[in-house]
Parts: C-alpha cells; sequence; structure tokens
C-alpha cells in the first residue's frame, strides 16, 4: 500500500514564481535523501476549482514511517520555514492507496 501526501498551495501576491519554482526544485531533492519515498511530484493547479490554490506537490510514500522520516529530514523543515514566509493558505491530505 502507497501512502499519498497531496498539498494545495495559494501565496501570497508578492511571491515571485522563480521562488515558488525554487521550492519546489528543492522538495524534489528529498525523494534521493528520504528512505521510503518511491515519487514527488509539483505543477501548476489547472482546476476551475482551485479557489486561489495555485500550485500542487504529491509525495507518494512506501509507507506512514516513510512519509513521517521526509517531514521530519531537516531539508524538509528548512523549506518548510520559507513556505511559511511564502504561503497564503496551505491545505494538506494523506490517504493510503
Amino acid at each position: 500500500m502507497t501512502v499519498v501526501h497531496v498539498v494545495l498551495f495559494k501565496w501570497k501576491g508578492s511571491v515571485k514564481p522563480e521562488d515558488i519554482e525554487g521550492v519546489f526544485e528543492e522538495i524534489s531533492t528529498l525523494e534521493k535523501k528520504c528512505k521510503g519515498l518511491e515519487g514527488i511530484m509539483w505543477g501548476e493547479n489547472s482546476s476551475e476549482f482551485s479557489e486561489g490554490f495555485t500550485h500542487v506537490l504529491v509525495v507518494l510514500a512506501k509507507n506512514k514511517a516513510s512519509l513521517e522520516g521526509y517531514r521530519k529530514h531537516p531539508l524538509h523543515k528548512s523549506i518548510d520555514k520559507d513556505i511559511g514566509k511564502m504561503q497564503e493558505r496551505i491545505m494538506s491530505v494523506d490517504f493510503e492507496a
């Protein structure tokens, strides 16, 4: 069973596109640094029902422990601080598939 972690991002108006891309590029490096991750994907939200959430991140993990390892990784914690300064709102869901 795979654990799917989905995050939706709504950025502050002052955030530059290159800063958003940089954050996601950093997050993507965690796929090789965190044991048990099966994939990291991100992109712009194209849904007409987006409610202002412009970007999506999907992390696939082998199990809940692998996802926790990703969340506790020092680089993830550093990136979280950057995102905290950039975000207007964030929404996250996890489920097993």
